[in-house]
């Protein structure tokens, strides 16, 4: 729609944003993440525009409650040596994508904090789910 001039301003995650800005299309004006991304490197953070606004896509790996640790940790030892491997980075890189190898410690923070500042953002707008 934003390359067929239909709309004047669109937020893309990096995968849909990549050709139309690599390409001339459009114009990147800001990303999202709390530093700069190294597929939009003349790209500004929000955050370098003064707009207080820090929002990142990401996967990760959950399990059941009481799945043995020694498999969880072998999982994530083997995603690491695959996120390690060149042919998958420039994969990645091409897409936009940062991977980052998060314990499964960190990781549990990480979405401790993430539903936690959702949930504020949530109650303090108001937002209700429509059925």
């Amino acid at each position: 729609a934003l390359q067929a001039g239909q709309i004047d301003l669109m937020i893309a995650a990096s995968p849909t944003a990549l050709g139309p800005i690599k390409g001339g299309k459009a114009r990147g004006l800001a990303v999202s993440t709390a530093q700069r991304s190294a597929a939009f490197p003349g790209v500004p953070t929000a955050l370098e525009q003064g707009v207080d606004y820090v929002v990142t896509n990401w996967f990760g790996f959950a399990f059941p409650r009481g799945t043995p640790k020694e498999a969880i940790n072998a999982l994530r030892d083997d995603v690491v040596r695959a996120l390690a491997a060149p042919d998958v980075r420039e994969k990645l890189a091409a897409q936009g994508a940062e991977p980052s190898s998060f314990t499964p410690e960190e990781f549990a923070r990480f979405l401790k904090e993430d539903t936690r500042r959702w949930t504020e953002l949530i109650r303090a707008s108001g937002i209700r789910v429509e059925q």
